[in-house]
């Protein structure tokens, strides 16, 4: 069984990959996997510096990740441009994963999923959704001032896309514990 689990921007992805983990299920994070490359592919380094400008290097050397996150969160090109260089690469790296344990209970979290057309990769597709109140009020807690965090939100297909094209729907308005029993029923109806 192959789950691609995707949502909103601080919708809960994470937290519900962490739970099929502790299931014993596969797990794979297409936005790990991007901090890995950015953290330690030497030719998207240079890529990143020369496409985005040096001020996204950071002062120990390595890469900016919150200012490129500004810049490409801000600039529409920008963000295709890098998208275009770290999603072949992310894809590339989680296929071959899943192809090397064929046989073994897979979820990949992709906030993209629907926009990059991967769910064909998937036998079922699990959305995180909470309302926008609440996103905002979790990426403002990161750090992010409330116009960043709503750039971000737009950035993204809108929610209720998301929703409607999913095979099951989490919500995660509410707390852990009501996301917990949520995420138990769908282990059962999976198992």
């Amino acid at each position: 069984m192959k789950v691609g689990i995707t949502g909103g921007i601080a919708c809960g992805k994470s937290v519900i990959l962490g739970m099929f983990a502790e299931a014993g299920w596969q797990t794979l994070s297409a936005d790990s996997i991007v901090h890995e490359l950015l953290d330690q592919d030497q030719e998207v380094y240079k890529a990143v510096v020369a496409g985005l400008g040096k001020e996204v290097i950071g002062a120990d050397g390595t890469l900016d990740k919150k200012e490129i996150a500004d810049i490409v969160f801000s600039n529409t090109d920008k963000r295709i441009w890098l998208e275009g260089l770290l999603h072949p690469r992310v894809h590339e790296q989680w296929t071959a994963s899943v192809a090397k344990k064929p046989d073994q209970n897979w979820a990949v979290e992709i906030p993209l999923l629907f926009e990059k057309k991967l769910e064909k990769y998937f036998n079922l597709v699990v959305c995180l959704a909470c309302s926008q109140k609440t996103q905002l009020s979790r990426l403002c807690s990161r750090g992010l001032s409330e116009a960043n965090a709503k750039a971000r939100i737009t950035c993204q297909a809108p929610l209720a896309e998301k929703i409607e094209k999913s095979d099951i729907v989490l919500s995660n308005t509410g707390s852990l514990d009501f996301l917990r029993k949520q995420f138990s029923i769908l282990l059962q109806k999976l198992n």
